[in-house]
């Protein structure tokens, strides 16, 4: 830790920032310097010096480790010279996992976990060289490893252990022999001869040729003593893997090795579901013979198989062997072929990462020339993404949909998003930022590839998500390209557009905002939505930004929320425009312009117009408010004498002022009477006839008091509060 410490040599800020340089998952394997290797050694170091080992901070080292054993299987001549310290590493994580093994309590997640970090242990200490200083790779790991895989019933995978331990070392012949004996006894109760067999033979070849003398098999009647028929492909895998000519014989050798070569492809190309026990078997023994591990017709079979059995693991780990080794365009074709069972895995599925990264290198095989990604794998991506429930997996989702799509589009891209991309896009309910990056896409390839029908249900798709969020003006825009295409719609979609704008108080689009009324008639007795605002025509309304239209809306809509927790549920046009004025003196400095900025809030849908029968002002309201703001008003005689000398009390209690908000939660705790709006306010009115309480309203709140000098006061502190807030804002943003 200290030695990597000195390496590094800078400060943790300046490694963080330095390590927002990199992305480990982006990084193409093989390609990691000797800055980027000492950092994240040290960031594992980091965590194993901490006094406790939280679980999410050892799952994070062990990603980082995972990431680095791959960059040294790559070849990389940077990480051979870390080949110490990976050992280190990889062999202090180990004996957390091993001391946190739980019989009681076995998960195969688990055991992999620790199967793979003994593998790789094992593989860097031969790296080491017999020179090296280091203790080797514990027994004592793989016995409980494979005893554990035992109580899972996983014979297969035991048994892989223990040959593959052996073929690596003959030493712990007292701990490995009683292993040996239940392992077979596990066989022979499940009926299993063939592992048997392989068992049997491995003890035999270590007593013959090592000198074990511990191996002896108490039921010996139980074993079996013939050879179950082989198949017409299969091969006696003990003399073809174990009695090949030394190496320095290479005329010999080179011709057993093609022999052998020819075997297994036949048998794995011919091998089903069922064979998947000796499959695996061979596959791990393949790696004593470098001279047949290194040819990729092999690593092509395997994968082949392995994808054809939906096996996702297996298939990644052969995948990546045979992109080490082939030239060949056909290996694009192998990434095609196991992204496209990625999601029969759920586990790899949850967390995708491992997909993202062969699909990163499937781009990376295109930008040389070997292969086009169709849209077809595209989405398969996506979708794994969409599915996932890691947090990172949208924001990948629309990196490398923005990368595929978007950024493509200037370079005349040979792939479009077709309907499937779409609904991939809009499944698991979206939100309103992601229905819109969607329409974005649609609104760029929507005239490309894709047929009537097609561009009929995406359409249909988008106005059914546009309505649940509210989109109008964006859904009216939809319909408007879908007019001028002259795209006949499905009847399902007009009437979801029609629920939508009869929903926020909008029929249609013309001149303004039209009333939602569907007769011309004015009945007294009803609430109009108002046509058009005075002084405004869309006719000759300037064009504005979007990001102009956004910041207008949300200064309206923040203004009326504030109102309307202050109970003024409805605001008269013009004291509306006087308020925007007040709080925005330069963008609102003209009737026009505060007209204006409430026209965008009216077609964004979020606020409404209307006129009250024998009220000549109109009225601006949340749509959210519409049904409060079109209930009757209570009687002008109403009894609010109790209510008005409850306030006072409190108010007096208070120093001889409330703020509004708090003389609402004050009624409406105390009298069941105040439950809405206009009765808190009709208190308030009665009150101040009766020159009890006096009522001063801002932008920023309303204040209550008992005299009318004492409110005038409180208003102007709490604007200057509200102000210095508000610069505090502005400073942080500058």
């Amino acid at each position: 830790y200290e030695r990597l410490k000195m390496s590094v040599g800078f400060s943790k800020a300046m490694r963080r920032n330095s390590a927002d340089n990199f992305n480990l998952r982006r990084l193409r394997l093989g390609t990691m310097n000797a800055i980027q290797m000492d950092n994240t050694l040290y960031s594992v170091a980091e965590i194993f010096q901490q006094e406790s080992f939280p679980r999410q901070g050892l799952e994070f080292a062990e990603f980082m480790l995972n990431r680095l054993g791959a960059e040294y299987a790559s070849g990389s001549q940077v990480a051979r010279q870390y080949t110490s310290d990976l050992y280190s590493m990889h062999s202090f994580l180990l004996s957390i996992y091993h001391e946190d093994l739980s019989f009681a309590n076995l998960h195969q997640d688990e055991l992999d976990r620790i199967e793979r970090l003994l593998r790789r242990l094992t593989s860097l200490y031969h790296n080491l060289g017999v020179n090296s200083l280091k203790e080797p790779p514990s027994v004592t790991v793989l016995v409980t490893l494979a005893r554990a895989y035992l109580e899972l019933d996983n014979v297969c995978k035991t048994v892989d252990l223990l040959l593959w331990w052996t073929e690596e070392s003959q030493a712990d012949e007292s701990e490995l022999a009683p292993l040996f004996r239940e392992t077979i006894k596990k066989c022979l109760s499940i009926g299993d001869e063939h592992i048997t067999r392989e068992l049997i033979d491995r003890m035999k070849a270590l007593k013959a040729e090592c000198g074990w003398t511990n191996f002896s098999y108490e039921n010996n009647s139980e074993v079996p003593s013939t050879k179950e028929p082989k198949r017409t492909d299969e091969f006696e895998s003990n003399e073809d893997f174990e009695n090949m000519p030394p190496a320095d014989n290479d005329l010999s050798r080179n011709n057993e090795i093609g022999i052998l070569a020819d075997k297994v492809i036949a048998f794995v190309t011919n091998a089903s579901k069922e064979d998947r026990q000796q499959v695996c078997l061979y596959g791990n023994r393949l790696f004593n013979i470098h001279e047949i591990r290194s040819r990729d017709d092999v690593c092509t079979v395997f994968v082949d198989y392995y994808v054809r059995t939906e096996n996702v693991k297996a298939a990644t780990t052969w995948l990546q062997r045979l992109d080490q080794l082939s030239r060949s365009s056909d290996v694009f074709n192998k990434f095609e072929g196991v992204l496209g069972i990625f999601d029969k895995d759920p586990q790899l599925s949850r967390s995708p990462i491992r997909a993202v990264e062969l699909f990163q290198r499937m781009e990376s095989l295109e930008s040389e020339g070997r292969g086009v990604l169709s849209t077809d794998m595209c989405n398969k991506l996506l979708r794994i993404l969409a599915n996932s429930k890691n947090e990172q997996s949208k924001s990948v989702l629309y990196e490398i949909l923005g990368r595929l799509f978007i950024a493509a589009k200037k370079k005349n891209a040979i792939r479009v998003p077709n309907e499937d991309t779409y609904n991939i896009l809009l499944m698991n309910k979206p939100s309103q930022a992601e229905v819109k990056k969607a329409l974005t896409l649609f609104a760029m390839y929507w005239k490309r590839d894709l047929n009537a029908e097609n561009q009929i249900q995406i359409i249909d798709m988008f106005i059914r998500q546009l309505s649940q969020h509210g989109m109008v003006e964006e859904a009216k825009n939809l319909m408007d390209l879908t007019a001028k295409a002259n795209i006949t719609l499905l009847n399902s979609t007009f009437a979801e557009y029609d629920k939508m704008l009869h929903k926020v108080g909008v029929e249609s689009w013309g001149r303004g905002v039209i009333s939602q009324d569907n007769s011309s008639t004015t009945d007294e007795s009803s609430v109009r939505i108002i046509k058009e605002l005075p002084g405004i025509s869309t006719g000759v309304l300037e064009a504005i930004s979007q990001e102009e239209k956004d910041a207008a809306i949300e200064s309206v809509v923040n203004l009326l929320e504030i109102m309307s927790k202050n109970d003024d549920i409805e605001i008269p046009l013009n004291k509306l425009r006087h308020q925007l004025k007040f709080e925005f003196p330069q963008e609102c400095k003209t009737k026009k312009n505060s007209t204006r900025w409430i026209f965008e809030a009216l077609k964004s849908g979020k606020v409404i117009a209307l006129k009250k029968p024998k009220e000549k002002e109109i009225k601006i309201c949340l749509t959210k408010n519409r049904e409060i703001s079109i209930s009757p008003y209570p009687p002008v005689d109403m009894d609010t004498s109790a209510e008005e000398e409850h306030l006072v009390l409190m108010a007096n209690r208070n120093g001889g002022s409330l703020l509004r908000t708090e003389a609402i939660k004050i009624l409406t705790q105390e009298f069941k009477s105040m439950e809405t709006p206009y009765k808190r306010t009709k208190v308030l009115m009665n009150a101040y006839k009766n020159g009890t309480l006096y009522l001063r309203k801002a932008g920023c709140g309303h204040v209550i008091a008992t005299t009318a000098d004492q409110a005038d006061a409180e208003i102007k502190t709490l604007q200057s509060i509200s102000k210095k807030a508000v610069n505090f804002k502005k400073d942080i943003k500058t």
